[in-house]
């Protein structure tokens, strides 16, 4: 039986659709004023796969058509994503992971100290970021196993679109992402941007207190006309390498699979 399914509900102020959790799960209060109209939003979260994968599906049928993977060029329809999994061992850590490195999928990918790592699988290095910090593999649990990924020195991501397998600005409908041990209500959450740096959208990331090896996932798809040029994630409230004796105090959060609309080119490039 699903964990949290007896404990989910649908919030509705159409044409908005929020799906949460209850409880401490997010709420149209939660969201920018104003902001949240035209806009579909799938937030779940649990203790296992398990627990999110109905609320991902759901997302992808948002979406819709067939993951795009690699093709070069914008495609008619579909979306595209990403799961780390095989980034290859020499761009996985103990090694840093190139911003670039998923440029044929439409996405570059930044953080303030310009340094991202995947985690290893195992055989490779120590999994799910013990090569940071010991205790990492008791927080952290992969939802597609087995990598995660996350920016280090810092607890931002920010993600912008190209045509794909080209360096061509371009915008997507929708983005998606799957998080895991996210402790603290209202601090991980995603920010939408448009081409002009205006944020669309700000949304919280749902957390479950108290309880190492969740997954939380989040997804938003503009259905007005709205464009997303930059992601912005903020993961926790702190960067992988914090001390041990911040365990309690601090939010040490990685992600794992990416779920975004099929990248379009900005009118007027």
């Amino acid at each position: 039986m699903k964990q949290f399914s007896s404990r989910k509900r649908l919030w509705m102020a159409l044409p908005l659709v929020l799906t949460a959790a209850c409880g401490d799960g997010i709420s149209p209060s939660d969201l920018d004023a104003g902001s949240a109209q035209g806009v579909i939003i799938r937030s779940d979260k649990g203790r296992s796969p398990a627990d999110i994968q109905d609320t991902v599906d759901l997302y992808r049928q948002d979406l819709g058509g067939d993951n795009n993977l690699a093709a070069v060029g914008t495609q008619p329809e579909g979306h595209r994503e990403i799961n780390w999994d095989g980034v290859p061992a020499a761009q996985s850590a103990p090694n840093l992971f190139p911003g670039d490195f998923f440029k044929n999928r439409g996405i570059l990918i930044s953080a303030p100290c310009n340094q991202l790592q995947v985690s290893a699988k195992v055989g490779e290095a120590d999994v799910e970021f013990g090569n940071i910090n010991r205790i990492l593999p008791k927080l952290f649990r992969s939802f597609s196993p087995e990598k995660l990924f996350a920016p280090l020195g810092s607890n931002i991501l920010e993600m912008t679109f190209t045509v794909p397998g080209s360096l061509t600005p371009a915008t997507v409908t929708s983005f998606g992402a799957v998080f895991t041990d996210v402790d603290l209500k209202h601090v991980s959450k995603i920010e939408y941007l448009d081409e002009k740096g205006r944020r669309l959208l700000s949304v919280p990331v749902d957390a479950v207190p108290n309880s190492n090896e969740s997954l939380s996932f989040l997804g938003v798809k503009f259905t007005d006309g709205r464009r997303i040029a930059k992601v912005r994630i903020t993961n926790g409230s702190v960067a992988l390498g914090y001390t041990s004796a911040e365990t309690h105090t601090k939010d040490a959060v990685a992600v794992d699979d990416f779920l975004y609309g099929e990248p379009a080119k900005i009118k007027g490039w």
